[in-house]
């Protein structure tokens, strides 16, 4: 019995030992299970890959900071050494400076290649896989094999473009711009994959003859017909070519009316119709005409039928001039016609007048995409000059779909008009009340709104505030950035001779005031331009927006407000540029 009780304490002693043996193997050191160990390899593998990247993002995003602006998507900058697309949603364009034309055409060519077929988002796609399976060698090779080809059908794409005797010139800028590492995984650069290999293709390069692209063509179409099963219907939202009915282009004191036949899809929810009005360049007017639902009903826009664009002119009156123009539809039930709406015009010495449809001939077809809109009517207003001329110019409403095109404004007065009315049109898969919101401010005024930025310093910011006021259309500029003490502001240093020194530094004003709300903390705006004297020599003025002036001038208490509210926005823009322009016109129903 003694023999017993004294064991008994060992046995519990050797379990007890046992239990902290068990107990230090699963405490807080490395977890026993292999599995876990892996999870956290994986985990660290990820982690690190991540961080590569975005050192690499903000690398490139330093060297970046500094560039210029070269047109719409593009920016120069010469910290880079070979071209490339940065971006998901808004891609751009860098391109390094020193390029010939001839390169940068090719460059250009190439990367919008590869934005036209979202190969920036599918680069972004990979680079989040290989993130996952970065330990995976088959997931890596697929991503290398993927760039190849994707720079190879972008280098064959150029070739159709440019044709087979551009393969030197092409292969030679490749090779001068190769890039010697990756920058990222998610970011398209110009020589950034198998250079050897893509030269090796560019010289053997043939051009694809008529049969192999409509084989491939068919074989496409047949492919897809089998591969969708849920139909979407033809890929325009409106399909639409036009006429005149009746009266003269010629004669601008007869009535004229002209129909534009159209037809909608099925996908199509509804429809805008809106006018604006634009004078010197300066949006003047604006009305929201009526949204429509598609479809049929009596209060529904028909999915097909006629628009009749009508315009009369009224000059009994020697000293004044009057002109109606009226929107309506036909296609309703039962032959039915109806009004969609009507704009008038009037103003004093009538120097000329001129209208432009989208289609003028009956056999004329075109389409518009969905989210888009197009200029249905264009109705030119003559300028006129000092000495008791004018002069009024036919601009296509194609070009003045595109705000960006210089049709509205230029440097050179005498090759635009005084003033443009114009009805447009937009077709959506939104709702009528989704459709109605978007357009209850001029589009114009939206975009301004999107360019808003919290402050100066940001080059690229800042550009897109320029751009988004068309100060482009003034002329070349250089940008300075004043941001080293109060007050915080820009100038423009533009460097063409303006025709008219009155009529651009009025437009410059509104151009300033408008800046002054769109970037948070400028305080002013100044801007410099060559100026001939009396004597001929050629000296340097200065002009100057301050926030002072600007609320002034414009009667608004807190300019900057206006940003953060889009009819506010459009009210600034229209009381900026209005004090010297409803002088001549007159927007009764605007």
């Amino acid at each position: 019995m003694q023999a017993a009780q004294e064991g008994q304490p060992e046995e519990e002693q050797t379990q007890a030992a046992r239990q902290d043996q068990a107990e230090a193997a699963s405490g807080t050191g490395f977890p026993a299970s292999p599995l876990d160990i892996l999870a956290l390899v994986w985990i660290a593998g990820t982690v690190a890959f991540l961080g590569y990247e975005m050192v690499c993002w903000l690398r490139i995003r330093r060297l970046t900071f500094q560039a210029v602006r070269f047109e719409d998507d593009v920016y120069e900058c010469d910290a880079i050494p070979s071209p490339f697309v940065m971006g998901i949603f808004r891609p751009v364009l860098y391109l390094p400076f020193g390029l010939s034309d001839e390169e940068r055409t090719m460059i250009l060519l190439h990367e919008r290649c590869h934005i036209r077929r979202k190969d920036h988002i599918v680069k972004f796609v990979s680079m989040l896989l290989l993130a996952v399976y970065w330990f995976h060698p088959l997931v890596w090779a697929a991503f290398r094999f993927m760039s190849a080809d994707m720079e190879m059908s972008c280098d064959d794409c150029v070739m159709e473009r440019m044709g087979t005797g551009s393969k030197e010139e092409y292969s030679r800028c490749l090779l001068g711009l190769a890039v010697n590492r990756q920058p990222s995984a998610g970011i398209l650069a110009f020589g950034e994959s198998a250079v050897k290999a893509r030269v090796k293709n560019i010289l053997r390069f043939r051009k694809r003859s008529g049969f192999v692209r409509r084989t491939t063509a068919v074989c496409g179409i047949v492919l897809l017909a089998v591969l969708v099963t849920n139909g979407t219907g033809p890929g325009s939202g409106l399909s639409y070519g036009g006429y005149v009915r009746s009266g003269s282009l010629e004669n601008p004191t007869e009535q004229l009316s002209a129909g534009i036949d159209y037809r909608m899809d099925r996908r199509s929810e509804s429809a805008a119709f809106y006018c604006e009005l634009w004078v010197d360049g300066e949006l003047a007017g604006y009305r929201l005409i009526d949204v429509f639902e598609i479809g049929d009903g009596e209060n529904r826009l028909p999915a097909e039928g006629t628009f009749v664009l009508e315009r009369t002119l009224d000059l009994e009156d020697t000293a004044r001039w009057a002109m109606d123009t009226r929107l309506s539809v036909a296609g309703f039930p039962a032959g039915v016609s109806r009004t969609i709406g009507s704009v008038s015009l009037s103003g004093s010495e009538p120097g000329g007048f001129m209208e432009d449809f989208c289609v003028e001939e009956r056999a004329e077809k075109r389409a518009l995409s969905h989210e888009d809109d197009i200029v249905l009517a264009a109705f030119h207003l003559a300028r006129d000059y000092p000495d008791g001329t004018a002069s009024v110019y036919g601009v296509s409403a194609e070009e003045l779909s595109d705000r960006n095109s210089g049709a509205y404004w230029q440097n050179d007065l005498q090759r635009t008009n005084g003033g443009e009315l114009i009805w447009r049109m937009a077709v959506s898969e939104r709702t009528a009340e989704e459709l109605e919101a978007a357009y209850a401010v001029p589009p114009a005024v939206k975009i301004m709104q999107e360019a808003a930025t919290p402050y100066i310093g940001d080059n690229a910011a800042d550009m897109d505030a320029l751009n988004a006021v068309y100060v482009q259309e003034l002329g070349a500029f250089e940008l300075i950035l004043q941001t080293e003490s109060e007050p915080y502001g820009l100038t423009l240093a533009f460097q063409e001779e303006c025709a008219d020194p009155d009529a651009w530094n009025q437009k410059m004003q509104t151009k300033a005031v408008l800046l002054l709300a769109l970037i948070d903390n400028a305080e002013q705006i100044r801007w410099t331009y060559p100026k001939e004297t009396e004597n001929g020599e050629i000296q340097t003025a200065i002009g100057m927006m301050d926030l002072e002036t600007a609320q002034e001038i414009t009667g608004t208490e807190d300019i900057k407000s206006c940003a953060d509210d889009a009819q506010m926005l459009a009210d600034l823009w229209m009381c900026a540029a209005g004090t010297k322009l409803f002088d001549r016109y007159t927007a009764g129903a605007l």
